[in-house]
Parts: C-alpha cells; sequence; structure tokens
C-alpha cells in the first residue's frame, strides 16, 4: 500500500485524523479513491502515538496482506488483522462456553468407540470441519432436524467450547452473541477493553455486528471506534449495512460524522466512467480529478484465449507496472492463472489468491506495491486495493436482469475505480449478437469507453 508523504495530505485528510475526537466512535465516509485506508493507519499512528492501543480491522485476508507493509513500516508498533479473526481472539479470552453449533448443524463431541450410538439416533459426519478437540478435521454432528426430534438423546454428546455462535463457517450469529453478552454482563463480568479498533470497508459487515459493539463497548473504559465506509462499494448481497444504519446502531452524533471527497486514485477517465456505475446511495461519487490519462477500453474478443492474447499485448507495450485481473469466479481465474503464467513468463510474476483454493490459498505467497506483478483475484477480493492498470475479462459471464441491476453497477463501480492508469473491459462473443451485459455499459457515443477488437 501507498502511503503519502506529508506533502500529500490533504488538508480534508489532515483534519480528520489528526482532529476527529480520539474517544467514542466516529465514522468517516468516502467513495473510492479518496484515502479511507490511508486514513485508517495515519489515524492509528496518532493514536499510537499517545500511548493507546489500537487495532486496524480488515474485511479480508487480501486487503490486510495489502496493506501489511504500512505496519512493517511502524516496527510492529501498529496491529491489524481481518475484524473476524480478531473478534474470535477477543472472544475466546473471556471462556464463555457455548454449544459448537454452525447454521443447522450441532456439532457433537463423541469418542470413536460411541460412534454407533450418535450414528443411530441420527449424527452425521462432517470429513471437512476442524475438531478442535482433535486438533483434525472430521466431526460427528446432529442435523438441527435430528436434534429436535431427540435432544434428550443427544444432550450428552453435545459440544461446546469458547468459540462465538455462527450462522455458517465465516458468518457469526451476531444477535446470539449480543444474548450472551448481556448474560455475561449480567453477571457481573467485565469484557476485556479493545482500546481503539479502527474497521475498514466497514459497510461489508451487518448491522447487528454494530449493535452488538456498542454494546460491548458501553461497559469498557476505553471501547473506542472510528468507522471507515462506503456504502456504494458493497460487493457482497447477503451481509452489508448502510451509513445510516451504521450510524444509527453506533449512536454516532453528527459533529463525529466526517467526509472525504477528494479523488487521489485514478486518473479523470477512469474516474469519469467509474461515475457511470454509481448508483446514488449516500456516501455519493468523489469529485473528479484533474489527471489526465488514456481513455478506458471495451475490447470485444471471439473467446477467452483471445483476451489472454489481449492482456498479454498490452503489457508488453507498456511500461512495467504493477496490475489486477478480477474475475467474475474461482473457477475463471484458474483459467487466466494457468495461461497468463505461461504467456508472461519472464516479462511479470504472475500471483493468485483464493481462500476456496488449496493450492492457492497461501495469503503470504502475495506480494503488492511491485513492479512487474500480475495478480489474478476473484472480484471479491479486490475491496481497498489499487493497480496501475486493471483488467475485467468475460464479461459476458455476468447475467443481467431487472432485479440485480443495483448490484452489477456496485461491482463494477468498484472494479474500475481500483485502476490508477489503465481500465480494460474484455468480453466474448462469436456471434453478432452481443451479450446483454454490454447494454449495461456506456455506449460509444458517450466518449467513456472507447470501443475496441481483440
Amino acid at each position: 500500500m501507498r502511503m503519502p508523504n506529508t506533502r500529500q495530505i490533504t488538508d480534508e485528510q489532515e483534519e480528520i485524523y489528526m482532529d476527529a475526537p480520539m474517544d467514542g466512535a466516529i465514522i468517516v465516509t468516502g467513495p473510492p479513491g479518496t484515502g479511507k485506508t490511508v486514513i485508517a493507519f495515519l489515524r492509528a499512528q496518532v493514536l499510537k502515538r499517545k500511548n493507546l492501543s489500537v487495532q486496524v480491522l480488515m474485511y479480508n485476508r487480501v486487503l490486510q496482506k495489502y496493506t501489511s507493509n504500512v505496519v512493517d513500516d511502524q516496527s510492529n508498533e501498529l496491529a491489524s488483522s481481518t475484524l473476524l479473526r480478531w473478534f474470535k481472539s477477543w472472544w475466546v479470552r473471556h471462556k464463555i462456553e457455548t454449544p459448537l453449533e454452525v447454521g443447522d448443524k450441532i456439532y457433537l463431541d463423541c469418542p470413536y468407540e460411541n460412534k454407533d450410538e450418535v450414528k443411530n439416533i441420527g449424527a452425521r459426519w462432517d470429513k471437512n470441519h476442524y475438531n478442535p478437540k482433535r486438533r483434525r478435521r472430521g466431526q460427528w454432528y446432529a442435523p438441527i432436524e435430528a436434534y429436535n426430534r431427540n435432544t434428550t438423546g443427544f444432550l450428552p454428546w453435545i459440544a461446546k467450547d469458547y468459540d462465538a455462535p455462527k450462522i455458517a463457517q465465516y458468518q457469526y450469529d451476531w444477535q446470539q452473541i449480543l444474548l450472551l453478552s448481556a448474560e455475561y454482563f449480567a453477571a457481573g463480568k467485565a469484557f476485556n477493553d479493545w482500546g481503539h479498533i479502527i474497521i475498514d470497508e466497514a459497510q461489508d459487515f451487518p448491522t447487528r455486528m454494530y449493535n452488538f459493539i456498542r454494546f460491548a463497548a458501553g461497559s469498557m473504559k476505553n471501547g473506542a471506534i472510528t468507522i471507515l465506509a462506503d456504502e456504494n462499494q458493497r460487493l457482497s448481497e447477503d451481509e452489508n449495512s448502510t451509513i445510516d444504519d451504521i450510524i444509527k446502531a453506533l449512536s454516532i452524533s453528527s459533529e463525529r460524522q466526517f467526509s472525504l471527497t477528494e479523488n487521489h486514485r485514478n486518473t479523470r477517465p477512469i474516474a469519469e466512467l467509474a461515475a457511470y456505475f454509481y448508483v446514488g446511495l449516500k456516501t455519493g461519487k468523489p469529485k473528479l480529478p484533474h489527471r489526465k490519462g488514456d481513455k478506458p477500453e471495451l475490447v470485444a474478443t471471439t473467446g477467452l484465449d483471445q483476451q489472454v492474447e489481449y492482456i498479454v499485448k498490452v503489457l508488453k507495450s507498456k511500461s512495467v507496472g504493477e496490475v489486477g485481473v478480477f474475475t467474475q469466479n474461482d473457477s475463471l481465474r484458474r483459467m487466466f492463472l494457468n495461461r497468463l503464467e505461461k504467456k508472461l513468463s519472464g516479462f511479470y510474476q504472475v500471483q493468485t489468491y483464493s481462500s476456496k483454493d488449496s493450492e492457492s490459498n497461501n495469503i503470504d505467497r502475495l506480494t503488492f506495491d511491485k513492479s512487474a506483478t500480475v495478480s489474478i483475484l476473484n472480484r471479491h477480493s479486490c475491496k481497498g486495493l489499487e493497480f496501475d492498470f486493471v483488467f475485467i475479462p468475460e464479461l459476458q459471464s455476468i447475467l443481467i436482469d431487472g432485479s440485480n441491476l443495483d448490484a452489477f453497477k456496485m461491482n463494477m463501480y468498484v472494479m474500475c475505480s481500483r485502476a490508477r492508469e489503465g481500465l480494460y473491459l474484455l468480453y466474448s462473443s462469436k456471434t453478432n449478437c452481443l451479450p446483454a451485459v454490454i447494454g449495461c455499459l456506456p455506449n460509444e457515443s458517450s466518449g467513456l469507453l472507447e470501443y475496441k477488437n481483440g
């Protein structure tokens, strides 16, 4: 991550990270490129100089890795983590024992010699679930239907641990967490003071999480919170919060609400195209930058291999830079990885990451802020990142209908705004009939895109 030097910090940014209250809760909103993540770390540095405990919390592991150089430059004086990993550690320290329940599965603590007993009353084996007691994968569980039919039979076997209750593997049950917290507090116990937490990409967390955070912070000596968010940059359609949701949940008064408006990342042509996909939510659009650059391209090809060739041609003709390739799913990510690794060997280092792929889930292999590097990522992993050149291939794979048009625009808004210097949209069509997604892009006469054939 590129941090600005003292001369590059604007008055707008300095007023927020230096002068905003250091206690209680504040919120900083701003469109892409306005420096919300920069503010997160500048504010963390100020808090650290005041000898206050501070944690910068990220939405995902890729963004945490992208910003790790900032933490390293501070000689480990700063701490960053994904929010879910930090919360897991914070919660476990309180030793609140709860049944090991994930979604519709209630896990069991069953020795091998008793497996037939639980199997006969409806238990099933989950080979992929990590069993903390055995320290390896594989654990018996009761499906919720079987458990409800025979609760008494399963009770002796219910596994318990100190982890917080979950709805799914990576999705905490914040309502249940709030109830357990109330019971814990009512018993006269105190929460471990988290000092000051700074939450980046805060719009991608559920409102119930903020209800819990407000309750927990209220019982702490410090318990301060800085929120950085842009509701126009929501990549998840399932769990997210609007700016108003967060403000209401944390009871943030108007004098504690701040906004960033200046785009420091994109060229003007890229910013203009990104603005086309703005859906009108509260955060607003950034002021258009003055920096000139090439017009983004929409490239028609006959297939994926021709798109690969076009990417290679562009990269070999440009000055060596840092490149992002954002795919719509994991299958496409693997296809572009395999082809670009071969085609760019000797010119660019090609890297990837996916939490779902055992061959690509080592986050430590990712390197950012390094020239001649191509990062191939699923679109869900691109939040908060920026690259000199961005390619968004296989656009025709995006299915568009009236019900998901806003979601499509938000996704495009996020992906397009990652590019500093060059932006390329590519699609495949073997007939004269254009894919439906092309109708959702600016037409050629708009001047926002240069239409080209690959």
